[in-house]
C-alpha cells in the first residue's frame, strides 16, 4: 500500500486492514510504502508495524509517486498473488477470501 501524506485518512484504512486480515495472518503480507510523506503517516505506519510486525512491514522511499511507490512493493513481497490497496481505501473483511 502506498502512502503520501495520508494521516487524515490512514487510520481508517488501517482499521479495515486489520479486520480484513483478522484470522488469515498467515497467509497475508502487507507492504506499506511511504513515500516520503512530510505529516504524521509515517509515525501511523510505524505504530501499526510495531503491533504486528510478522504481517505489516514497512518501506520507506523518498517521493517519487505512486507508481514508484508500488514498484518497491512488488519488488520486495514474498507471496505468490499481489494486489494492491490505497491508503484511502475501505477494505471489506471479506476481501481475501474473495480475491483467492
Amino acid at each position: 500500500m502506498p502512502t503520501y501524506n495520508s494521516a487524515n485518512y490512514l487510520e481508517r484504512t488501517l482499521k479495515s486492514l486489520t479486520q480484513m486480515i483478522g484470522e488469515d495472518k498467515a497467509v497475508v503480507e502487507v507492504l506499506l510504502v511511504d513515500d516520503g510523506s512530510t505529516d504524521q503517516t509515517l509515525t501511523l505506519l510505524e505504530k501499526t508495524v510495531a503491533t504486528d510486525p510478522t504481517t505489516y512491514r514497512l518501506l520507506k522511499a523518498e517521493h517519487g509517486g505512486v507508481s514508484k511507490a508500488r514498484n518497491l512493493g512488488i519488488k520486495n513481497a514474498t507471496g505468490e498473488y499481489v494486489t494492491f490497496i490505497d491508503s484511502d481505501d475501505y477494505v471489506s473483511h471479506d476481501y481475501i477470501e474473495h480475491l483467492v
